[in-house]
């Protein structure tokens, strides 16, 4: 599935399906995945550092899980002043109880997670922006398509802002819709 410079090999006109397989996108690589990707049972996609201090980028054209498959984001600790963008082209659509989580526990600097959803957004499971420890550090979510449906948590690890941020954004320059509900992860958050 990758090539020798960490590039997978799908198409625009292509389909990878997960199934029950799980695939993790990680340091070290500019990834593209452009045609569709497809996790019909229980597979998750994460795209993640791993303790390079690397910074990890990947494009997605688009995903649908029609059972209980996560699409999962993570800065983690270990990896100093690093930057996660994920960029979804198309739709992100969970079926069943899929979750979003895009989490940055990063406490050194940096950590941010930068992601961006271009097509329509439909969640069934939670999606939980979940903010790091450190002042600097963003976890963000951007949703441009014209239907955008779920509950989702915005959650910047502490109160105050000593602590990370976690921000939702709707962005488009066509009308756009969102059913569902915002909450935060705690008082002054």
């Amino acid at each position: 599935l990758l090539a020798a410079n960490g590039t997978a090999a799908v198409a625009n006109d292509d389909t990878l399906i997960m199934a029950a397989n799980n695939i993790s996108i990680n340091d070290g690589a500019s990834d593209a995945i452009t045609g569709l990707i497809i996790t019909s049972t229980t597979g998750n996609l994460t795209v993640t550092t791993d303790g390079q201090n690397q910074d990890v980028s990947a494009t997605i054209g688009s995903f649908t899980s029609s059972g209980a498959g996560d699409f999962l984001v993570n800065a983690l600790n270990d990896d100093d002043d690093t930057t996660v963008t994920v960029t979804v082209t198309g739709g992100l659509t969970t079926g069943t109880s899929g979750v979003v989580t895009l989490t940055s526990t990063e406490t050194g600097g940096g950590g941010n997670i930068i992601m961006s959803v271009g097509g329509d957004y439909a969640a069934t499971g939670l999606t939980s922006l979940i903010g790091a420890n450190h002042a600097d550090a963003v976890v963000g979510l951007t949703l441009s398509g014209a239907t955008n449906t779920g509950a989702v948590l915005l959650n910047d690890g502490a109160t105050g802002d000593a602590n990370g941020h976690a921000t939702l954004t709707l962005s488009s320059s066509a009308a756009q819709t969102f059913a569902g509900s915002v909450t935060g992860g705690a008082d002054a958050e």
